[in-house]
């Protein structure tokens, strides 16, 4: 039984919020919550923990003494979160969890405020074994059940076919993958259990390629508002894998209703972890001067998407990838608003 983060959803209104006046309701596209330590080691504490917005240009905060957390200025959509607390240098115990599927939706014609309420978080499991019938660099990463989207947590796979991957509780799927094989295996684990698994790789047909849905923000957009052809036609992409340069070239996005579904580094080998950086189009990246809503949209920034595994006849599809203009990415702390 997959066990996620224990969370309620309430839709808020669009004033400003603090976290010292709970009676006040959150601005539009704010999503807060609370993390609750289960079972720290002693003198573990929240005030070392983070959380991560994944695909979202580096949305990363700490939590506060309280555990407190909130991210702001983000655009409708579905948004899968992390939760991290490191091990002390004395206990070995790092506490993690994922919560996917957070839906901010359009309330009024603004983005809704979403409170997550408190997050449980509990000791990380550690999935190890070999990977056998090694026929080449290789790497293991954890998916969603059934063919879901990648989760985030990746090893690379050591000469010998050992392989060590932390993972929050509950069901994964793990997978093994080098240039031409790979091998799936779904398991469930217990808070902080230690599994060993064996993985035998079988020949897999087809290269490897990484999948998602574009999200823009920025007024008048968002994952119900079709992105203007300016942003979705002439997305670069390129790789780096260990520092060196890998493929190069554009993203191919089929645009379905509002959805901006892209396809980047089709054909490529799988069995590697590379760094993506997407970037868009010169007016686009300037910032448009009338935007759907009216308003003038960005400037944005390259989108980097860090440390992914290409698998073998597999897409490492990424949910949504949401590209923020520069202003809302300072808003969080992340760069300098341009």
């Amino acid at each position: 039984m997959r066990r996620w983060l224990g969370v309620m959803l309430l839709g808020l209104g669009g004033c400003l919020y603090s976290f010292d006046n709970p009676v006040e309701t959150a601005a539009s596209g704010t999503l807060s919550g609370q993390v609750v330590l289960v079972d720290p080691a002693p003198d573990q504490t929240v005030t070392t923990g983070r959380v991560k917005v994944l695909w979202s240009g580096g949305l990363a905060v700490p939590l506060d003494a309280t555990g407190r957390f909130a991210f702001l200025g983000l655009p409708d959509g579905v948004y899968t979160v992390t939760f991290d607390v490191p091990p002390l240098a004395s206990n070995d115990l790092p506490l993690s969890g994922i919560r996917p599927d957070v839906r901010i939706f359009v309330a009024n014609g603004q983005p809704s405020a979403v409170d997550l309420k408190a997050l449980s978080l509990e000791a990380a499991a550690t999935l190890s074994g070999t990977v056998t019938r090694l026929d080449g660099t290789a790497v293991v990463a954890a998916f969603r059940p059934d063919g879901g989207a990648y989760e985030g947590y990746e090893a690379s796979v050591a000469a010998d076919g050992t392989y060590a991957l932390r993972v929050p509780a509950g069901a994964h799927d793990l997978v093994a993958s080098t240039a031409t094989s790979s091998a799936t295996q779904t398991v469930d684990v217990a808070p902080g259990e230690r599994r060993t698994l064996a993985l035998a790789l079988a020949p897999a047909s087809g290269g490897a390629q990484v999948t998602g849905q574009i999200v823009f923000g920025g007024p008048g957009l968002g994952a119900t508002s079709a992105a203007p052809s300016a942003f979705t036609s002439g997305i670069a992409f390129s790789a780096t894998s260990n520092g060196a340069a890998g493929a190069s070239g554009m993203v191919t996005v089929a645009q379905s209703g509002a959805s901006s579904n892209a396809q980047v580094a089709a054909g490529q080998s799988g069995g590697q972890v590379v760094d993506l950086t997407l970037t868009l189009p010169t007016q686009a990246a300037a910032g448009l001067a009338n935007g759907p809503g009216g308003q003038t949209e960005g400037p944005y920034g390259p989108l980097t998407l860090p440390q992914l595994p290409l698998i073998a006849g597999r897409d490492t599809d990424l949910g949504q990838i949401t590209w923020l203009p520069l202003a809302t990415l300072a808003l969080n702390g992340v760069g300098d608003g341009g």
